[in-house]
């Protein structure tokens, strides 16, 4: 929202209301959720204090000589000739609603009649979950073991909004009214009272997301149920997602909200994509992802706008899109998210929200929504309303591995601490400095590395996910993750490997680390190019963080003409072509210049012959511009997909 866009509403507002003169009609101005506009850096809602008193800021703005004023509102103009003069300015002043989940500041609320809806308390929440058993078709019988239940859930969900509240808001209302729905669908479903494994499927469901969540513990403790095995859904990471994906139900006690995914470093857009037996039959082929940009000109409104369409398309049709990177764009999907529908002639629809405008969009029933966020951008930046709309679920490559898997990801993780770690005997020269972190000595490293580079050795090794256990090597696998691992080491950490804990393998390693041909930028290249055949057409896509000064156009010049040098014939020379991030303005503009590298017609000249060529993208201060090279790779891969 915008100050703009406030006043514009309430002139169309006025506008309608002076069309129909009309003692039985009132147009109203309902802004939904303006409490999100109060944290806007903007401060759109700056122009309600003037509008809240006489709904036209002392002034007949639709006079097409009328101009905003820098300090606000619009300046004074002449009565036009239609204003009913007889009763003053009652045809400009309009109804005006605002409904929002915080107070506002009191300049704004003093100008209204404040209506306030507190919590609900524990009676409230019994009242609310008995109507939603009530209202269902489902068995008595079935429905009698909720019920019995409902008392103390709404205990326990009153204690976790408390104990949450300490922190920040996360869990709401809609988790726990979605907890019912869900344990009613799911005993109707299976045929079967309510036991300990439904329960917890549809707890981990709905109150999930969080890292450290009390929300199984308390809730398990409210409610005594048996722990013999009984039939229902399972409960693991990638059991939960599938039992979403492969839901359509949409009664009025159906389970399936839309997902949002919390991960570190976008590791579930690559578990989702890779995990085709987590999606229902054919939808994996219908899978859109749209990845938000962070090219400077594209965080203006029509960019949202286009990406609405594609969202507008994939609902239409029924594909499943997963957005990321999108935070500009969420609050236009707030009444999909709640699928708060309109049905006509046995088609839904639903409003999508553009600034002031309102759209009505058709919703196809196999239509699914997936919203991929960093944890940590979750916690501090998403809205509470947009967060208790969804499904929450943690996922990063750590949930989805198996129990060997597991295992070797934690032997790689201590291997990693072991290289970087001194030993006390040996640091001689390193007093001053001290120890080395894992960051240190292998660049990008976090918490999810070991286990996503276990998630592709096995992925590569064993492409059959039915592969047992007992079946792998995991010394082998061990042996494969490390030296992946060793190409994101600087080359003073390997130099230095032979003073840390791992001394005794420290001639190993070093070996192991000049076979990868990592000393320079030439050299890798050399190896890549031997590497690829030139009888099969191919790609090789590769990363590299450098703390050296970027390339010139001098150096490019250069290298291209020592790698030529190497071939065999005039016609294998090599060609080479180097873009700066920092050039594009736009992703079109960068699509493009990859579509044309591609096709063969790249901007800079082409070799007669060539066609090894080499595509050099460059971004400065890696660090600050992580998004923005996220983006560019994912734009990458897709092109070379196509």
């Amino acid at each position: 929202a915008t100050a703009e866009g406030i006043i514009g509403v309430f002139k169309n507002c006025r506008k309608m209301q002076r069309k129909t003169r009309s003692s039985r009609f009132v147009s109203c101005v309902v802004l939904d959720e303006v409490g999100l506009a109060e944290d806007s850096p903007l401060l759109p809602l700056k122009v309600l204090h003037p509008l809240l008193e006489d709904s036209s800021y002392g002034a007949d703005d639709t006079n097409e000589n009328s101009e905003f004023c820098p300090t606000g509102g619009y300046e004074l103009d002449d009565t036009p000739d239609d204003v009913d003069r007889e009763h003053g300015n009652s045809v400009d002043q309009v109804a005006f609603i605002g409904i929002s989940n915080w107070s506002l500041d009191p300049a704004k609320m003093n100008r209204g009649i404040m209506v306030a809806r507190g919590d609900p308390d524990q009676e409230e929440l019994l009242s609310s979950a008995n109507e939603i058993c009530r209202s269902s078709s489902v068995d008595p019988t079935l429905l009698e073991s909720i019920l019995a239940c409902i008392p103390n859930l709404a205990k326990a969900y009153l204690k976790l909004v408390k104990a949450a509240h300490a922190t920040r808001e996360y869990y709401g209302l809609r988790d726990f009214y979605s907890l019912i729905k869900m344990l009613v669908f799911l005993c109707n479903k299976y045929n079967v009272r309510l036991n300990m494994s439904i329960f917890k499927h549809c707890v981990y469901r709905n109150f999930g997301g969080a890292t450290d969540s009390q929300a199984l513990r308390l809730f398990s403790q409210a409610v005594k149920l048996s722990e013999d095995s009984q039939e229902g859904p399972g409960c693991s990471p990638l059991g939960l997602i599938r039992a979403n994906l492969s839901s359509f139900s949409t009664s009025f006690y159906g389970e399936t909200r839309y997902l949002l995914l919390l991960t570190e470093n976008y590791s579930a857009l690559n578990i989702l994509l890779k995990s085709s037996d987590m999606w229902p039959e054919n939808k994996f082929d219908d899978i859109r992802v749209i990845f938000g940009s962070n090219f400077p000109r594209d965080q203006e409104y029509s960019t949202v706008c286009r990406n609405i369409n594609k969202i507008k398309v994939c609902m239409e049709t029924g594909k499943t899109v997963i957005l990321l990177n999108l935070e500009n764009l969420y609050e236009s999907l707030y009444d999909a998210l709640n699928q708060y529908y309109m049905k006509i002639y046995n088609q839904r629809y639903v409003d999508l929200g553009l600034g002031t405008h309102r759209m009505k969009c058709r919703v196809h029933e196999n239509f699914k929504l997936i919203v991929i966020a960093d944890k940590e951008t979750v916690y501090t930046t998403f809205p509470t309303p947009l967060i208790n709309r969804l499904e929450k679920h943690f996922l990063t490559m750590s949930t989805v591995l198996s129990e060997n898997g597991q295992t070797i990801s934690e032997q790689l993780a201590g291997w990693a601490n072991e290289f970087s770690t001194l030993d006390k005997d040996r640091m001689f020269g390193f007093h001053k400095r001290g120890n080395f972190t894992v960051g240190d000595c292998f660049i990008g490293f976090h918490d999810d590395t070991p286990p996503s580079i276990v998630f592709h050795v096995m992925k590569e090794m064993y492409p059959d996910d039915s592969t047992p256990d007992t079946e792998v090597d995991t010394a082998a696998v061990l042996e494969r993750c490390q030296t992946l691992l060793l190409r994101m080491a600087t080359t003073d950490a390997v130099l230095r490997v032979k003073n840390s804990l791992l001394s005794l393998q420290s001639g190993d390693i070093i070996a192991e680390y000049f076979k990868l041909h990592l000393s320079s930028l030439e050299e890798y290249l050399r190896h890549v190019l031997s590497s690829i055949s030139n009888d099969v057409t191919g790609s090789h896509l590769t990363l590299a963080t450098t703390h050296s000064r970027l390339l010139t156009d001098r150096d490019v010049d250069q290298l291209r003409h020592r790698l030529s040098t190497d071939t065999e014939t005039e016609t294998d020379r090599i060609e080479i072509t180097s873009l700066s991030l920092q050039q594009f303005q736009t992703e079109l503009q960068y699509t493009r210049e990859i579509q044309r590298f591609l096709r063969g017609d790249a901007s800079i000249e082409r070799r007669e012959g060539s066609h090894k060529k080499i595509l050099l993208i460059q971004c400065e201060r890696g660090a600050d511009n992580a998004k923005l090279i996220a983006c560019a790779r994912h734009k990458t891969v897709d092109e070379l997909k196509d």
